[in-house]
């Protein structure tokens, strides 16, 4: 009794630590990505469940985080989606993913934010 006690002390004293660090280091965070209040609160349920939700996938990671992060992104619209579909209707209710999916679109254009390849850097004496 007493070997099973204490491997669920342990775990329960490993998933509290790492919280109280992840909750220590959120200001920090803060400051340096420049995060406003609300994309500090998104941290911590998003640690937890992503990181859960990609263990063990292997070869299938990059896709399986994608389809994690559309799930998530996509579960917090089905609150307005469902308030749109009582006031406007439910068919005109699907203008609101749609806009959003638009919106993602535009924002994974290919940008100039990295200079070319061939660019010469001078490097530092």
């Amino acid at each position: 009794m007493g070997k099973p006690l204490a491997l669920l002390a342990s775990l329960f004293f490993m998933w509290g630590f790492i919280t109280v660090i992840n909750n220590t280091l959120l200001p920090h965070l803060r400051s340096v990505f420049e995060l406003d209040y609300t994309q500090t609160t998104l941290i911590e349920p998003a640690w937890f469940i992503f990181a859960m939700g990609i263990k063990g996938l292997g070869p299938l990671t990059e896709e399986g985080s994608g389809l994690l992060i559309m799930a998530i992104a996509g579960g917090a619209l089905v609150v307005v989606q469902g308030w749109l579909a009582d006031t406007v209707g439910l068919q005109n209710s699907f203008w609101l993913p749609a806009a959003c999916e638009l919106y993602a679109l535009w924002g994974s254009k290919p940008t100039q934010a990295l200079p070319p390849d061939d660019m010469h850097v001078p490097e530092q004496a």
